[in-house]
């Protein structure tokens, strides 16, 4: 774990976080890292695998013992509603002694029931109802939460744009904005809803640390 990652954690205590970039660009890595320090410091941690490739393999290989796994629990939802009953679950299920809440990836599922020809407006309603729900989690329970996304190119604007639109970019406090840059990432840091970036950084990310560069 690099020390500004670090300091972002201390910082992002009470926040709802989203790190989003195109594929390949470090949002598991970044999010795991994370998980590896609350791990740790022995804080207990909710992981929703959305995407379903988590594998405990990897954090015992960035150095985590099966004892310190323990404080982990992890939930691997098959659909997109059935994330949103696991999520509204969550308030029955989170107390104060859990500091980390982490999402990989938020719209994956969401970005499947699309696929299906689902009504984009149902879809859209749902997404909000979650993050809306994530976002009071985050402040009741004064926890840390971190969900990865997509970004799409849009031909029309060309940039990329976030999955799921205003929603993805109006609920989180903070947006961490990845890119590839052969094999270093840029990541920015915006605040939220203003949209106004912070800080940039270059990283290069390999399998079991994160190194600024």
């Amino acid at each position: 774990m690099c020390s500004v990652l670090e300091k972002f954690i201390k910082e992002f205590r009470g926040n709802l976080v989203e790190v989003c970039g195109p594929p390949g660009s470090g949002k598991t890595a970044i999010l795991l890292s994370c998980v590896y320090s609350f791990l740790k410091r022995k804080e207990k941690i909710f992981y929703m695998d959305s995407d379903r490739t988590f594998s405990p393999v990897r954090l015992i290989s960035m150095g985590c013992s099966k004892l310190e796994l323990e404080n982990m629990i992890i939930s691997r939802p098959r659909s997109f509603e059935e994330q949103k009953k696991i999520l509204f679950s969550l308030n029955h299920v989170l107390t104060e002694k859990f500091s980390f809440l982490a999402i990989d990836s938020f719209t994956s599922l969401y970005r499947e029931e699309i696929a299906r020809g689902r009504s984009i407006i149902d879809l859209q309603t749902s997404l909000n109802a979650q993050l809306a729900l994530l976002y009071r989690l985050t402040k009741k329970f004064n926890v840390t939460t971190i969900i990865t996304n997509q970004v799409f190119y849009d031909p029309e604007k060309g940039e990329d744009r976030i999955v799921g639109g205003k929603i993805l970019e109006n609920w989180p406090d903070y947006i961490i904005k990845l890119e590839r840059r052969g094999e270093k990432r840029k990541a920015k840091l915006y605040k939220g809803k203003s949209e106004s970036k912070l800080s940039a950084i270059d990283l290069l990310i390999t399998p079991n640390k994160i190194i600024i560069l």
